[in-house]
């Protein structure tokens, strides 16, 4: 009897590319008025096979701005979102996010992308890659949605996260939602510099918990993140900004909040902002 390998029949296809006079992906504008959804932006009009999931990459062209990025397929005018208030909150030129979203999309399926910016006017460039994973394909998704809790849109902004006044010892946990509107199959989480444009060179370990405050239970622990500012360049980095999918559990109804400890005490630069995705099952 054959052995077959659990990922025989992977493939992958990309889009949003621009290959032709550029190596880049898709220029989505923002609206003219800051913290607003601008107009949907076509990324590929019609997907090739079904995705078990995809890869996101989105990065900016400028400075001081963060970004919230909306994911939808269906035709023009009848957009069904499929991952929203994507965080983009890097807070330089340049920056990119790229982020795991095992969420299916059908054969034949028109992508789309719109943008809001905490700027007017704004541009993000996005693209990616779906991908099919053969026999493997139910181990992993394909999942309904990715959902958003912690988007600030008003603001274009997450939930700040407080490492506290004493260095390399956990801060008091910061609630993302305070109850689930899915049962979650797994956990995405994008973070943001807290639009500090010059954070100090430091390290953070960040815990995502489940349960009401006071009695909050560890899911998933320690995730790392580091940021910097490179003063030569002018510019604030923020590594590691996109984590997961963290597979685990999360009926719906339940409370999320995260906290974080860093090797900075500094009143501004052990704030990190926050927004946690849930994948619908």
């Amino acid at each position: 009897m054959s052995n077959w390998p659990l990922h025989d029949g992977a493939r992958y296809e990309g889009f949003g590319k621009v290959t032709s006079g550029a190596s880049n992906g898709t220029v989505v504008n923002a609206s003219a008025s800051a913290n607003t959804k601008g107009a949907w932006t076509e990324l590929i009009a019609s997907t090739g096979f079904a995705y078990a999931g995809f890869q996101l990459f989105a990065n900016t062209d400028t400075n001081n701005e963060d970004f919230l990025i909306d994911i939808a397929i269906g035709a023009a005018a009848s957009e069904k979102i499929v991952a929203d208030n994507i965080f983009s909150g890097t807070y330089r030129a340049h920056a990119a996010v790229m982020l795991q979203i095992p969420v299916g999309i059908p054969a034949g399926s028109r992508i789309s992308a719109r943008v809001q910016s905490n700027v007017g006017s704004a541009t993000c460039v996005i693209s990616g890659i779906g991908y099919a994973v053969g026999f493997a394909s139910p181990l992993i998704g394909p999942h309904s949605r990715m959902i958003s809790m912690g988007a600030a849109t008003a603001s274009t902004t997450g939930v700040d996260v407080n490492a506290g006044a004493t260095a390399n010892t956990k801060g008091a946990w910061s609630e993302l939602v305070a109850s689930t509107s899915a049962d979650f199959a797994s956990l995405v989480v994008s973070m943001g510099s807290n639009k500090n444009g010059v954070p100090a060179i430091a390290l953070f370990l960040f815990d995502i918990g489940v349960g009401a405050a006071g009695s909050e239970k560890v899911i998933v622990p320690n995730f790392c993140i580091t940021t910097r500012y490179v003063a030569f360049e002018t510019v604030s980095t923020i590594f590691q900004s996109a984590q997961g999918p963290f597979p685990c559990s999360v009926p719906a109804g339940s409370r999320l909040a995260m906290r974080s400890q860093s090797t900075t005490n500094d009143a501004t630069d052990r704030i990190l902002d926050a927004v946690l995705y849930g994948i619908a099952a």
